[in-house]
């Protein structure tokens, strides 16, 4: 079941739909978000809007193929096997539970939206290309994690911690990509300016 559910959303992502539906959202968000340590406070809002249309549209696309699919099911199931699911379908959950990736999601859509305006052939405005650069870096990351188990259950997600969404949430409680301790940076969560930033396990940053 967990291998027909996981399949089902690999093919999802190369739904025309689900492709304009990001790169829509990300049209609209991208030029919120600046290259700084300090994150706004709107960013809360954008991120959990990310996450509950993402995981709405996953799962009324998904359960129409397998009745019994639910995010919070296929969350739960993840906790146990996150090493059984990389490539895209692994790099869109990471925008789902990791603020820092989902962050530099929209700052590299930025980036190659300004370049390809301003006439750059190399630069293409679009989330795969932006997701690419990074696919091999989680790809290792799940690698390196497996020889040195350094995944597996993390600390529950901080209460300032965006995790509204379904699968979200399970994702930061069980593999401790959401949850984050204060550092120096400035924090989106919790509405208050000033909160640290915390590295997560998988090398990004809570808000």
């Amino acid at each position: 079941a967990f291998d027909e559910m996981v399949g089902a959303i690999q093919d999802l992502l190369l739904d025309p739909s689900f492709v304009e539906l990001q790169e829509s959202f990300a049209s609209r968000n991208c030029e919120v978000f600046e290259d700084t340590p300090e994150n706004k406070l709107c960013y809360t809002d954008i991120f959990n809007e990310w996450q509950n249309l993402i995981e709405s549209f996953i799962e009324k696309r998904v359960s129409e193929e397998i009745e019994t699919f639910s995010m919070e099911s296929f969350g739960e199931m993840l906790q146990n096997r996150e090493d059984e699911i990389c490539g895209d379908a692994f790099d869109m959950l990471m925008t789902l539970g990791d603020f820092g990736e989902f962050k530099e999601l929209m700052l590299d859509f930025k980036r190659r939206r300004a370049a390809a305006a301003g006439g750059s052939r190399a630069a293409t405005g679009n989330l795969d290309a932006c997701l690419q650069p990074r696919r091999v870096e989680n790809l290792a990351a799940v690698a390196h994690s497996q020889d040195n188990e350094i995944l597996g259950p993390g600390p529950a997600a901080a209460p300032d911690t965006p995790t509204d969404g379904k699968l979200a949430a399970r994702l930061s409680g069980g593999l401790g990509i959401g949850g984050g301790g204060s550092g120096g940076g400035g924090g989106a969560g919790g509405g208050r300016e000033g909160e640290g930033e915390g590295e997560t396990k998988w090398g990004g940053r809570s808000p």
